[in-house]
């Protein structure tokens, strides 16, 4: 796929995953899933998007940026009437970056050729 598409892509997730995080709890997406595993599943798609969107070598920055991006995202919401900033969705959105990058990183090391 095109990597200008896929940057593109993880883009305009992580500029969404903004929105939900400041928009009026009213106009929050509701699914059926418990809270904490939907903060752990949106988090782990925008790992996944960013590690397939900038290439493994740039993977300590990634990591540091996704953690920090889910911190502000939290912060954010102090400042949000109706919403509430808490540790458990921090550390839910902060493990689904980790583990969406980390899930990409290992299928990529697996499936690159090995040298002789």
């Amino acid at each position: 796929m095109n990597m200008l598409l896929i940057r593109i892509l993880a883009w305009f997730y992580a500029a969404t995953l903004v929105f939900l995080t400041v928009c009026a709890p009213g106009a929050r997406i509701v699914t059926p899933i418990p809270h904490e595993l939907e903060h752990l599943v949106a988090f782990l798609a925008s790992g996944v998007l960013f590690s397939i969107a900038y290439p493994s070598s740039r993977f300590p920055l990634i990591l540091v940026a996704g953690v920090g991006f889910t911190a502000g995202l939290e912060i954010l919401q102090i400042f949000v009437p109706g919403r509430h900033a808490r540790w458990i969705d921090f550390v839910m959105n902060a493990s689904g970056i980790c583990l969406g990058l980390g899930i990409t990183s290992i299928r990529s090391a697996i499936s690159r050729p090995r040298r002789p």
